[in-house]
């Protein structure tokens, strides 16, 4: 998708947001970023996931915020919470409807931890390089999409996502 005025003006943005994931997720290619190498599916999948989320989804909040963190610096972009799961959720009241970007590091990492780690919410962050956007989309759990077609920022995600030992394929792939 190419960049418009949407990164300009935060309030066209956070009224556009919803339109603007819908166009990545319909024309930018889909990738995610995953604890496994390969597709798994069944059964086994469930255990593991089960007993990942038991004993690993902390280590694996910390890698997706560390990657997170880096990339933001490298380009101009927007943090927004969409649809938080749970209206009593205190945790995000001060944060909905708002670009995350320009607030400390340390209250991202907390916000990308604790939609990860509780699964209440999800974090969505367009990244703008230059002329297109990307869409990094972390939806709670060991849910995280990235929607680019821009390769400068696909390589750099790769480099990100292979120093945190974590997967970086297509969706679609096995």
């Amino acid at each position: 998708m190419k960049t418009e005025k949407y990164l300009e003006n935060k309030e066209s943005l956070v009224e556009k947001l919803k339109t603007i994931i819908d166009s990545l997720h319909s024309d930018a290619t889909c990738y995610i970023v995953d604890f496994l190498p390969r597709k798994m599916s069944g059964n086994r999948f469930f255990d593991l996931e089960e007993y990942l989320l038991k004993t690993y989804i902390d280590e694996f909040a910390t890698k997706i915020s560390n990657i997170v963190i880096r990339l933001i610096h490298y380009y101009p972009s927007k943090i927004f919470i969409v649809e938080p799961s749970k209206k009593d959720d205190i945790f995000y009241k001060d944060y909905l409807d708002k670009d995350l970007r320009n607030q400390p590091l340390s209250v991202i990492d907390s916000i990308i931890r604790h939609t990860i780690i509780y699964d209440v919410s999800s974090l969505q962050i367009l990244i703008n390089d230059s002329d297109k956007l990307s869409l990094m989309s972390i939806n709670g759990g060991f849910s995280i999409d990235f929607y680019s077609d821009s390769m400068e920022v696909l390589e750099l995600v790769m480099i990100l996502v292979n120093n945190e030992n974590l997967y970086f394929r297509k969706a679609d792939e096995s």
